[in-house]
């Protein structure tokens, strides 16, 4: 196998890895300082002259949109979902309690874990959380 080394990886051990990496995904963001000093959004090149519109009605104001057939109640999707830990089933069950208040698509980001091992998968937190009545 031109000196290649067979390398044996349990299912455990990979997974342990993915939870932590996942962790410190999640505690780099929480703790450390993680904003880049030199990119910007490049909107503090734009200055609006400040108009208030007391004529409008907020009332009449619709920001639902159709998305894939689905109605939602803002042009908005929650993304890049986090999983693999205690700590992040948290977050993804608040995220989705946010997202069926509001009516917003979510995305249920990488599935990794639960292809490599489907014993460690879980259903969605959106899967475990029962609609939220107005």
């Amino acid at each position: 196998m031109c000196g290649a080394k067979m390398v044996t990886v349990s299912l455990n051990n990979l997974e342990d890895n993915i939870q932590t990496r996942k962790a410190d995904h999640l505690r780099i963001c929480l703790d450390d300082t993680v904003q880049c000093k030199t990119i910007t959004s490049g909107l503090e090149r734009y200055h609006f002259k400040h108009c208030c519109l007391p004529e409008l009605d907020y009332d009449e104001i619709d920001l639902q949109t159709k998305f894939l057939g689905h109605l939602l109640g803002a042009p908005l999707l929650i993304s890049s979902m986090t999983g693999g830990t205690e700590l992040a089933k948290l977050i993804n069950i608040r995220l989705a309690k946010v997202a069926q208040h509001f009516n917003l698509a979510m995305g249920v980001g990488s599935q990794r874990i639960a292809l490599e091992n489907q014993t460690s998968a879980t259903p969605l937190p959106c899967d475990r959380t029962p609609p939220i009545s107005s």
